[in-house]
């Protein structure tokens, strides 16, 4: 009798994507889903960015918390909600602890560095650079791993908390090992990065008693990766082979620079070097960036559908077609918005200065500078009510548990829970999830 193997590993040794073809079942009952409203939704954020501008940013910590809230209780799970446990305060508390460590030792170590690796020795400013931004990567995969388990034991479904072990640091050293190995192979390794990466965080997080399981493999995404991958090397290899006179170029200004010449206009300089060089390859780059949204989907379907939860299994059959509606809608907008705000806003401001005599370059500055501010926060705006919504809403409409009855055993767990927030991701700016 041959021994029955799940799908997860099936897929995984032919090379597919799980869920690539798998389409709903008639009546197939919904077993995730999210109803929030974008109004309600829309007046949260409105309302988080009014509260920050009056509290000088201090808020922020307690509008995340709200978004947070909303979001969760939202995504009803066999017709429960998820709760979200984490407070603001929890939030400030990690970000001042984190500043008060951090900050000191970025100090220190902006003025140690110099003495420690003379100026003399040949090439010690690249090593200087290529080091800080090796420590720092580390530090921001680490906050990601810090980010994943605040949030996951702060969160809650029918009581039962999740949760995350494992280390932050041990995970960083994962994510570095394989992003040099994606590095000295030109990108064909990052789908060995994302599994080792995901792997490691699947298989030490939980749902109160339950652990979680993970079997996918690299190689039943890499002819998926080759896809995206292939337009941007061969965008690299044409660059290189027809861009013979423009290398020159560089080459004559980066000598003229070591012999200490002055350069009288640099802009003008660098414009003539830059017309030296044919451009047309880069369009492969566009197609190849293009692309990563079609693999980052499948990347998406076949991890959650090479995840277990116990004995419950997770299906995805997330649609391709929807995230690209999404991100083509929200492209079109926001270059539509900035233009708008720039060349029609901006220029009838500053011809109604000028009919008033108001003709300071300071008042023209700060008319520019508050509109490049609306610009970034109707950027984040759109983004957070119609992007994050849109994916949210397809994650949750076109996921599916098989054997959901296997957690009705699952009990609270005793794990020790962290005690503040994401303080160093808050400090470096990192989003974890």
């Amino acid at each position: 009798m041959t021994p029955r193997r799940d799908n997860a590993s099936a897929m995984n040794e032919s090379g597919g994507i799980p869920g690539e073809d798998r389409v709903a079942q008639p009546g197939q009952p919904r077993t995730v889903a999210f109803d929030g409203l974008r109004h309600e939704f829309g007046r949260l954020l409105i309302r988080n960015l009014l509260l920050n501008l009056l509290t000088l940013g201090i808020y922020r910590f307690w509008a995340k918390t709200r978004v947070r809230h909303f979001l969760w209780r939202h995504v009803k799970i066999l017709g429960e909600p998820l709760e979200y446990l984490g407070t603001g305060t929890e939030l400030l508390i990690g970000f001042l602890a984190v500043v008060v460590i951090f900050a000191p030792v970025a100090t220190a170590y902006s003025y140690a560095v110099p003495f420690l690796i003379p100026w003399e020795i040949p090439f010690s400013g690249i090593a200087i650079q290529l080091f800080y931004y090796a420590v720092l990567v580390f530090l921001i995969q680490m906050a990601v791993y810090r980010v994943r388990r605040y949030r996951l034991t702060r969160t809650a479904w029918r009581s039962v908390r999740f949760g995350l072990h494992g280390s932050a640091f041990k995970y960083a050293s994962i994510w570095l090992l394989h992003g040099l190995m994606t590095l000295a192979t030109l990108g064909l390794a990052y789908p060995w990065l994302r599994v080792a990466t995901t792997r490691y965080f699947a298989r030490n997080a939980r749902f109160g008693s339950t652990s979680v399981s993970f079997n996918a493999r690299a190689g039943g995404l890499f002819r998926r990766w080759l896809t995206v991958a292939a337009p941007g090397l061969a965008a690299i290899g044409l660059f290189i082979a027809v861009n013979e006179e423009g290398f020159e170029a560089l080459g004559s200004l980066w000598n003229a620079l070591r012999e200490g010449k002055v350069i009288t206009n640099p802009v003008a300089l660098v414009l003539f070097v830059v017309r030296k060089f044919n451009l047309m390859p880069l369009w492969l780059v566009v197609l190849s960036f293009s692309l990563f949204v079609w693999y980052r989907v499948g990347e998406f379907r076949y991890f959650v559908n090479a995840m277990r939860i116990g004995e419950t299994r997770l299906s995805s059959r997330m649609d391709t077609a929807i995230v690209y509606g999404v991100y083509f809608a929200f492209i079109v907008v926001i270059v539509g918005a900035a233009l708008f705000l720039l060349f029609g806003v901006l220029g009838s401001l500053i011809g109604f200065l000028k009919l008033g005599g108001i003709t300071g370059k300071q008042v023209i500055f700060l008319i520019t500078t508050l509109l490049l501010l609306a610009i970034y926060w109707f950027y984040g705006f759109v983004r957070m009510l119609f992007v994050k919504v849109a994916l949210l809403t397809n994650i949750c409409e076109t996921l599916s548990l098989e054997r959901q009855e296997a957690l009705d055993r699952t009990v609270q767990a005793t794990a020790a829970l962290p005690s503040h927030g994401e303080g160093l991701a808050d400090a470096l700016d990192v989003a974890g999830l």
